[in-house]
């Protein structure tokens, strides 16, 4: 993997444990009626979408275990789609996707000193 990749694999690292983080402790209901939530989620998945499209054919190619093209159209949909989006689909991404794609990308991307998951 070349370096730039790895670069933007930790930027899908960070902003996956940033939608693990927003999203601790709430609840679906808890995204529909509260803004702030509702943005701060929206946009950390924005982020890991963002990073994910800019990771190399070869990359992806290399990591058929990343659901790329579902991370991209999340992505695509949230920006350029925006008054049609299913937050229940949201809501399900920081539940469980979330939890499998920082699994993922763990075991992938050699440890770093700071590299602690958030508590």
């Amino acid at each position: 993997m070349n370096e730039q990749d790895e670069v933007l694999l930790r930027d899908m690292l960070d902003a996956a444990r940033d939608v693990a983080t927003v999203a601790k402790g709430r609840t679906r209901e808890m995204l529909e009626n509260d803004l702030l939530f509702r943005l701060a989620l929206r946009k950390a998945v924005e982020l890991v979408g963002e990073a994910a499209r800019l990771v190399s054919e070869e990359t992806r190619l290399a990591h058929p275990e990343i659901p790329w093209r579902k991370i991209a159209g999340m992505r695509n949909k949230l920006i350029h789609d925006y008054r049609a989006v299913d937050y229940d689909i949201v809501w399900e991404a920081s539940q469980s996707d979330t939890v499998e794609l920082i699994s993922i990308l763990e075991s992938i991307l050699p440890r770093e000193p700071d590299d602690t998951p958030p508590t």
